[in-house]
């Protein structure tokens, strides 16, 4: 499949596959075709070395950061 620049929360991705996008979006439908169905590889990662499990964990802190039950990312 081929990468793109994908914009996610105002920071520009080089090179993000569609599974790094999808798990950014938090998109878990698509994930799962993605995985299941399409066969994409899992570890592949954006030109700037970010994985799509580092992008859902991203996704994930910031929706509980919103929610008030995460003081910091890190």
């Amino acid at each position: 499949m081929k990468q793109r620049s994908g914009i996610f929360d105002d920071l520009k991705k080089k090179g993000a596959p569609p599974l790094w996008a999808a798990s950014a979006a938090g998109h878990m439908e698509l994930v799962r075709f993605l995985v299941e169905e399409a066969g994409v590889d899992i570890n592949q990662t954006t030109q700037t070395s970010s994985s799509p499990l580092r992008a859902t964990l991203t996704t994930i802190c910031r929706v509980l950061q919103d929610f008030g039950k995460l003081k910091s990312m890190f």
